[in-house]
């Protein structure tokens, strides 16, 4: 009896590491998924639980059973649509979403998908190495989420410079979630932060591949307000000129938050299509440089850091929504 315990023991244990190799890509789309279904983001959810189980080393029995989850709350919900808001109206045009809540609207810019070449092979050693990424269509906002949009959603204004048309900012990561928690409860939308890979894409002018070191032109004083030009304080959005696609402010102004967890050498393994970023981490990637940041941090392919908790204080952090095609 000892014998055959042991030996069925040692078999256990030779194949237990089998279970746990599981691929990095894996990993990172299936805890998105797992977060977005907690959230009620149900088809997003799903679309993270497919690219999950396409992934190498997959444990696509899971996956599946993930997907027939997110498949019946979503007839669920078809069966019993939200009721919006009386006060939410939408409008879609060809290459925009306008969305107006009471009297505040946004606009949503079409991001076509396509490739494009994401980080840099000469500057910081995070953005190395430079290579090809493949997105998938999107929505992203043509500016950054403004303070009367915050407080029409959220009903309070947590910002240190205080202004209508001005960027939300003192705001954490996790604030963020809970906004567009809220705004996809008023819009019956599925808004969400956008991906490190979907904010440089959109920065970088999306099919127009801008080949600028910031978003929309070389010259840093015409596109952004940074720490040289933005007299110690936060700007009314709009105010420099857009990128090629009609978005204002991806350089300077406030920080925008990212869904992404932060790896320094995450590029070196990354998936060449829709990256999500690692499958946990510390901190959450950051773009664009603010108000207080010197010109380079406010390059386009510049990454920075926050804890999730953090809000920043005056030093900008603030966000750009994205909604997926």
């Amino acid at each position: 009896m000892k014998k055959h315990f042991l030996i069925l023991l040692t078999a256990l244990l030779s194949t237990a590491p089998l279970l746990a190799q599981y691929s990095p890509c894996y990993e990172a789309a299936f805890a998105e998924g797992k977060r977005l279904f907690e959230a009620k983001q149900y088809s997003e959810a799903k679309k993270y639980f497919n690219e999950a189980k396409d992934c190498p080393d997959s444990d696509t029995v899971a996956a599946d059973e993930w997907i027939r989850k997110c498949k019946a709350k979503i007839a669920e919900i078809n069966s019993n649509p939200p009721v919006l808001n009386k006060n939410v109206r939408i409008d879609k045009g060809e290459t925009y979403i306008d969305v107006t809540i009471g009297e505040v609207s946004f606009r949503m810019i079409k991001v076509e998908g396509g490739t494009f070449r994401m980080g840099s092979a000469d500057d910081e050693s995070d953005e190395q190495p430079e290579h090809d990424v493949t997105l998938d269509s999107y929505y992203i906002g043509q500016t950054e989420v403004t303070q009367n949009l915050w407080e029409v959603v959220m009903g309070n204004n947590p910002s240190y410079f205080e202004g209508n048309q001005m960027p939300v900012e003192n705001v954490s990561w996790n604030d963020c979630q809970a906004f567009i928690t809220k705004l996809n409860q008023l819009t019956g939308k599925r808004f969400r932060l956008p991906t490190e890979a979907e904010w440089e894409y959109a920065a970088r002018g999306g099919k127009f591949h801008e080949k600028t070191n910031y978003s929309g032109n070389e010259d840093v004083d015409r596109v952004a307000w940074y720490w040289g030009n933005s007299s110690e304080k936060t700007h009314p959005v709009k105010m420099k000129l857009p990128n090629a696609l009609g978005i204002y402010d991806m350089s300077g102004n406030v920080m925008e938050w990212c869904n992404d967890w932060y790896d320094e050498n995450y590029f070196v393994e990354s998936p060449p299509k829709n990256p999500l970023g690692p499958s946990s981490g510390e901190k959450r990637v950051i773009r664009g440089g603010s108000w207080l940041s010197y010109d380079g941090d406010c390059r386009v392919s510049s990454r920075q850091r926050i804890t999730p908790g953090y809000s920043g204080g005056r030093y900008g952090y603030g966000l750009r929504i994205v909604l997926s095609k």
